[in-house]
């Protein structure tokens, strides 16, 4: 007894069928006929339960009833079976059956289970019992059983066909001769199933004998129907064949599979023995599959196997590390011999090589000398191969030993391990954005001639990467008409570097055709997972191309489903995106502020890093997203559809770093300035905190980047390029509006060459595309505010020659307006004149009534005039046109103009016209309740003219208009008439008595202190008024209301005590409007003591130096301008001063741009803070004896990053 199947003279037989069942190509499959014999596999439920009978005791059973001690050798069993039908009845062989067959008390043992587990075409049965039947159920394969031919037209393969019919069932039970004679006509359904199944498949005979007339039976009816049609039998089982019956069975297309010699043929279950061998060798036959990338497991290295102390030896032991070297490069080079060619290895399979690399015990300098060239270069390409594969990045280590291996012996290793060397040495460089070294690797790519063509096309690929990761989209475009290639992948990779450049066009042109070849090579073999994981990436993207489009992706077939060989972009995408949100909400919970513990006085501290440095796990979803879209070809977008812009910015947001390389990819990702993410990575802070060099860079990038995208719109006027110019306007759009954010980092010189720039590309029609033309005003009024008030003369006469939008031909409503950008610049006409005159000449004309430009006209001359810049006949002639559609004898005020009426009343009139009077009397006398209360019906229109309307009272008090005495108090009782009556509780809505929208009611603080109290008589401020007005500000927490209580300390007696306390309150509220409210109301006060006849309280001053010194994140720059006003009008000893000089010192780092968190509310006014600080040093200058301090902050009006703290002297009005 041997066991050892190889051995076996039926072996070859036992491959083949193996190799049938598991459908290796070589065959269409296997089904399973079984018999009798395997049916004695059944569980008895008790030791008496008679088990399922064989045939040979069924026909000596039914001899012995027949012939009693006569019934001699018999020679036929249907024979026999016939005359017992014919002598009892057809009743009485039922019963029989029934009798021999307790199909209910039998259950189907594991082998049935088994069996049914194995991936058959169909199973066949000649049996009468239920037990394959009940197996069925227990396993998750689906079987429809053929119980009956009507069965057979609802049956889906794989089947369970009882030939032979069951016990319960109505059709007969196939026993007796008479129904083999007649079962080809009778059952011609079944038989012609059979015949199928025959042909298609081959076939294995399991519990039948070599004389089981069930076999001979269904063998002769396979060779009298389908002859050398028919496909090998397999009879299989514990055979015992002579040499004479296995020439017989071969003869008749029977290849027997003995097992005999596998047991003991003494043993009473061998025949349970044979069978659990020979399903045993099925399950080992059964081949990896293409796609199973089966890794040597971690106890197969050296290192795992070599003991408790094998990782310490080999810091010690430079042979054993050398020796565990060798040994896993071995089975590192057989894994990767057997990778199934994955486009993308599958993320799972990525995460275990990752984990699986002993780099840093093995990779030693020591080892590696140790090893010879040939070994050397074997190791580095392994690691090297395994790395890429896993996405997981290089090591400095291991690229310096790489890089000094190809520098001492580049030309004696194989040119395909050097080529595939000096790609990742250039990726590396990419990735690393290390310029240099890239330049040296890819010149050394170029000179080496004897590398083959594949490996130039990567080194031209990753220079176009380089290009396309440094913003330099000409140069992105060279190298991808450089890669010109039949291979399909390499299409791709193609249309991805046109994608990025906006060639959307020749971008889905090469990515159909790609697609296109793919699915031609899949239809000629569609097992290879080679082929199906570069489709499976083509289709996605393919797809991609037609998305935005309904009509023609309603024409598209259904999604291929490449999932069953590890082939799933979307879930690749979808992990990177995981890993990145996982990453992302680790990072939130460190940066959550302090929380509590449950130990009295314990709290965990926030934990939000200020480091530069990137930890590893915010870096491999970048990396990885890297992997994935320089392999495939995956675009960002194309044609208005986005693959991966969203995971893009979320491995960047984990990632952050302030460098170029960084903002190119944020740039790449977004769309517009619109987009998440535009608003915080390009906020103000964000843009302080740039390093010089990199701003500078930024700027330079963005120049060209814009200059790049205006070619491509030169380049797509036709309709048919519509999809690429809306493209190209986009990115215009997106670059300007970046450029506008990053001019605050410009020079005075270069802010107003900007400037200057602006005005030329807004007149240009190229760019009046009205969303361009939104991103102009936005670089214009940035680049305005890093120009000094007094340079901003220079840009006076661009901005008063810049065309009138009829005069361009584009719709008003989007041509921008650049005179409010340079509102307090003197203009100087001396040097050109002629052409001044000429221009306010056109500017009246175009004031007229009725004119189409009459409100850019009217505000442009508006700026003159208040500059002092129109001389006595051209105020005259604007005073005729501004008045121009206003009737005479008529009390109005001219309409159109686009100017609040306060500013009306600063403008010329003609001389019947008491312009001030008139715009006194619109506003003083309006009706307060009725013109400020807004009902849901009233449209924009109306809710501009209220917005107008309260913008002029509180402009008024500033331009020195005021109310009389009468009108002043009708317009408080009128205000405080719609104040809110229910105390505002923090963190709850403010609820209003009236449909008084909230925003007039902040407004209505400032008209109400700086207008209309000081207008008011002193015999009007009466208790009540007073009263009420408190009422209002103690409502209304941070309520700019509060300074007009300055002027009822006459009338309410309370107030001295009251009004100190609500003023310090203030000082530390917790929102910028109450540390504004409360330092307005001090400087009221401080203003007009004598007028108010109590001096403000000394613990007033103490407490707002006080908040200064706490330096809150709320209101700090409000705090420090009203020290400095105080200081100013002398209010504040010298102890305040030094006090203040002291935080100064400590404000110097507090306010550092790198030291403040961009999520911090200190971040939205930090710029003002500073600002403020260099105002306050220059008033504390003459008041302290200096010690650095001041000085320092008054330096930064020549180095800080924002132009509010650089100009802050220069542009300041006393």
């Amino acid at each position: 007894m041997s066991d050892d199947l190889t051995k076996l003279q039926d072996y070859p037989a036992l491959q083949q069928l193996g190799r049938a069942l598991w459908r290796d190509g070589s065959s269409r499959g296997a089904a399973l006929m079984v018999g009798a014999g395997f049916s004695r596999n059944a569980i008895l439920p008790g030791l008496d339960t008679k088990p399922p009978p064989l045939w040979s005791s069924l026909i000596d059973e039914m001899a012995e009833r027949l012939y009693g001690h006569r019934k001699g050798t018999i020679t036929n069993a249907l024979r026999v079976a016939e005359e017992y039908r014919i002598f009892f009845g057809q009743a009485a062989l039922d019963e029989f059956i029934r009798n021999r067959c307790p199909d209910k008390a039998w259950q189907p043992g594991q082998l049935h289970i088994d069996f049914l587990k194995l991936p058959w075409a169909d199973v066949l049965t000649t049996n009468w019992d239920s037990l394959l039947e009940r197996a069925a159920e227990l396993v998750e394969q689906p079987y429809d059983v053929v119980a009956l031919e009507a069965d057979l037209p609802h049956a889906r393969a794989p089947r369970i066909v009882k030939l032979h019919g069951s016990i319960g069932d109505a059709g007969p039970l196939i026993f007796a001769e008479e129904d083999y004679r007649t079962y080809p006509t009778k059952h011609a359904a079944f038989l012609n199933l059979a015949r199928q199944v025959f042909v298609e498949n081959e076939l294995c005979l399991l519990g039948f004998s070599g004389d089981d007339p069930n076999f001979l039976q269904w063998a002769g009816w396979v060779r009298d129907h389908l002859g050398g049609k028919a496909r090998r039998i397999y009879l299989v089982g514990h055979l015992e064949l002579s040499a004479s019956k296995r020439r017989y069975l071969e003869a008749h297309n029977v290849s027997p599979i003995d097992l005999s010699p596998l047991v003991d043929s003494e043993s009473p279950d061998k025949h349970a023995r044979v069978t659990q061998i020979f399903l045993q060798a099925l399950v080992a036959a059964r081949q990896n599959a293409a796609h199973k990338w089966i890794l040597h497991p971690s106890h197969a290295y050296p290192l795992n196997k070599g003991g408790p102390d094998a990782h310490s030896r080999t810091v010690k032991d430079v042979d054993f590390c050398a020796s565990a070297l060798r040994k896993t490069i071995a089975l590192w080079k057989e894994d990767r011999q057997r990778y199934p060619g994955w486009l993308v290895c599958p993320s799972e399979i990525r995460r275990s090589l990752q984990t699986d690399m002993p780099e840093a015990w093995l990779y030693r300098p020591e080892a590696l000398k140790t090893l010879n060239l040939q070994e050397r270069a074997e190791a580095l390409y392994e690691l090297a191969w395994r790395r890429t594969t896993s996405n997981k990045p290089m090591t400095e280590k291991s690229i310096i030993a790489i890089i000094e291996l190809l520098q001492t012996h580049g030309n004696e290793i194989a040119p395909d391990i050097r080529g595939f060397l000096i790609v990742v040495v250039l990726r590396d460089a990419r990735l690393s954005s290390d310029a240099k070294r890239f330049d040296h690797w890819a010149k050394t790519l170029d000179d080496a001639l004897e590398l083959l063509e594949k490996w130039r096309l990567d080194g031209t690929y990753q220079r176009a990467l380089f290009a396309r990761d440094k913003g330099r989209l000409v140069d992105l475009l060279e190298l991808a008409d450089q890669m010109k290639t039949d291979d399909s992948v390499w299409k791709l990779r193609r249309a991805s570097l046109y994608a990025e450049a906006g060639r959307y066009s020749l971008a889905t042109r090469l990515i159909k055709e790609a697609t296109s070849d793919l699915e031609k090579v899949h239809r000629l073999d569609r097992s290879s997972v080679w082929i199906q994981a570069r489709l499976g990436w083509a289709e996605l993207i393919n797809r991609g191309t037609v998305a935005a489009n309904w009509s023609l992706r309603a024409e598209l077939p259904p999604a291929r489903d490449f999932t069953t060989v590890q082939v799933d972009p979307h879930e690749e995408l979808e992990q990177i995106s995981a890993a990145a949100q996982a990453v992302q909400n680790e990072q939130r919970d460190k940066a959550t502020g302090m929380v509590p513990l449950f130990e009295a006085g314990r709290y965990r501290p926030a934990s939000r890093s200020k480091s530069l440095e990137v930890d590893a796990s915010a870096l491999l979803p970048w990396i990885e997203l890297d992997y994935v879209t320089e392999s495939t070809g995956l675009p960002i977008r194309i044609n208005h559809a986005s693959y991966c812009s969203h995971t893009l910015l979320q491995v960047l947001e984990i990632r952050y770093q302030p460098s170029v390389q960084w903002y190119v990819a944020v740039l790449r990702a977004l769309h517009s300035p619109y987009d998440k993410g535009f608003e915080r990575w390009f906020s103000r802070l964000l843009i302080a905190q740039l390093d010089e060099d990199v701003a500078k860079e930024l700027i330079v990038l963005e120049r060209t980047m814009i200059d790049y995208w205006l070619g491509r719109l030169d380049d797509t006027n036709g309709s048919e390029s519509s999809d690429e110019r809306g493209i190209a306007i986009d990115e215009l759009r997106l670059h300007l509006t970046v450029l506008a954010r990053l001019s605050v980092r410009m020079t005075e010189r270069e802010a107003i060459e900007i400037f200057e720039q602006t005005l030329l590309w807004a007149n240009n029609p190229r760019f009046q595309h009205h969303w361009i033309l939104d991103a102009l005003k936005e670089l214009g009024r940035y680049s305005s505010q890093s120009i000094s008030r007094a340079a901003q003369e220079e840009v006076a006469w661009s901005v008063m020659n810049f065309p009138l939008s009829s005069e361009v031909d584009v719709d008003s409503r989007f041509w921008p307006s650049f005179v409010d950008m340079i509102w307090y610049a003197v203009p100087d006409r001396r040097s050109n004149e002629p052409m001044w005159k000429r221009r306010v000449q056109q500017l009246i004309k175009a004031s007229d009534k009725d004119q189409p430009d009459r409100r850019e006209a009217i505000m442009r001359l508006a700026f003159l005039v208040q500059r002092g810049a129109l001389d006595a006949d051209e105020q005259a002639g604007f005073a005729n046109a501004l008045w121009s559609g206003v009737d005479d004898g008529s009390d109005s005020l001219p309409s159109d103009a686009n100017l609040l009426y306060s500013t009306i009343a600063l403008l010329p009139a003609p001389q019947d016209i008491d312009v001030r009077a008139r715009v006194c009397r619109i506003l003083f006398d309006a009706p307060i309740a009725e013109t400020l209360h807004i009902p849901d019906s009233r449209g924009s229109r109306e809710m501009e003219e209220t917005q107008a309307f309260v913008m002029a009272l509180q402009h008024a008090a500033q331009v020195g208009l005021k109310p009389t005495q009468q009108q002043a108090s009708r317009m408080f009782d009128a205000f405080l008439a719609l104040a809110p009556t229910v105390e505002v509780k923090p963190n709850n809505p403010r609820m209003f008595d009236s449909h008084l929208p909230e925003w007039i009611w902040e407004r209505a603080g400032a008209i109400i202190s700086d207008l209309i109290v000081p207008s008011m008589a002193e015999s009007e401020r009466t208790v009540e008024r007073g009263r009420a007005l408190l009422k209002a500000v103690e409502c209304n927490n941070g309520w700019g209301g509060l300074a007009g209580l300055c002027g009822f300390f006459g009338s309410v007696a309370t107030l001295a005590e009251k009004l100190p306390r609500l003023i310090m309150k203030g000082f530390i509220a917790p929102n910028h409007k109450g540390v504004q409210s409360s330092t307005s109301a001090l400087l009221h006060w401080a203003g007009n003591e004598e007028r108010a006849g109590l001096a403000v309280p000394d613990q007033v001053y103490n407490r707002l130096v006080s908040a200064i010194e706490v330096a809150p994140e709320h209101g700090l720059n409000a705090l420090l301008s009203c020290a400095r006003i105080l200081m100013q009008k002398g209010k504040l000893n010298v102890a305040y001063a030094e006090r203040l000089l002291n935080s100064l010192s400590d404000l110097l780092t507090q306010t550092n741009y790198k030291e403040v968190d961009p999520a911090s509310t200190r971040a939205i006014s930090i710029s003002l803070v500073r600002a403020e600080c260099v105002q306050l040093a220059s008033a504390l200058l003459p008041e302290v004896t200096a010690d650095g301090t001041l000085e320092a902050w008054l330096v930064q009006t020549r180095i800080d990053a924002l132009p509010e703290v650089r100009l802050a002297l220069s542009n300041h009005v006393s």
